[in-house]
């Protein structure tokens, strides 16, 4: 039986079937249920593990995702959430939650693999949507220096200037460099 919160919804989500259809509203219903005790180290931990699991339902990674990038991680949890979030979004193969994981990757955004995978969603050969978000992601993140050369070199693309140069702008002149 379950002794609080955290250890309910996580109990609720290994228990939900899927539907006939694949579809699973009941492990979507426990991650939101998780989403008012994310301050838990538990319940952090286990957002990440069902977002970083490709085996998992996807609405359900989704839901995951959303809460993270709302989420105010201790710099320990931002850095070791961050690399398994940053692994997760460079091997992602649902677009859908590649986009997701783009835009909700800014609290994390301390983490070497979390920076490379908003770099490599970037690039000009990816999605607009994907590109955009990691912009958005970078933006959440804040002034932080190691972000700065990603910013500048977004300045100079077509797609992504206008966004880039805003962001720019409002970390002001004292920007890390």
């Amino acid at each position: 039986m379950p002794n609080d919160a955290v250890e309910a919804a996580i109990a609720s989500f290994k228990a939900s079937p899927p539907s006939p259809k694949g579809e699973n509203q009941g492990k979507i219903d426990a991650v939101l249920a998780i989403e008012a005790q994310v301050s838990d180290p538990r319940a952090m931990a286990f957002l990440v593990t069902v977002a970083t699991d490709q085996s998992e339902y996807d609405l359900a990674r989704i839901e995951a995702v959303k809460i993270l990038g709302l989420s105010q991680p201790t710099p320990s949890q931002a850095l070791g959430h961050g690399e398994a979030l940053g692994a997760a979004l460079l091997g992602e193969a649902d677009s859908l939650v590649a986009e997701y994981l783009a835009m909700n990757l800014g609290p994390f955004l301390i983490a070497p693999t979390a920076t490379e995978a908003v770099a490599s969603c970037l690039h000009p050969e990816r999605n607009k949507n994907i590109r955009h978000n990691a912009l958005f992601s970078i933006e959440r993140a804040g002034p932080i220096a190691h972000l700065l050369p990603l910013l500048v070199k977004a300045a100079i693309d077509p797609e992504l200037s206008a966004g880039a140069k805003r962001i720019l702008a409002s970390w002001g002149p004292n920007t890390p460099a």
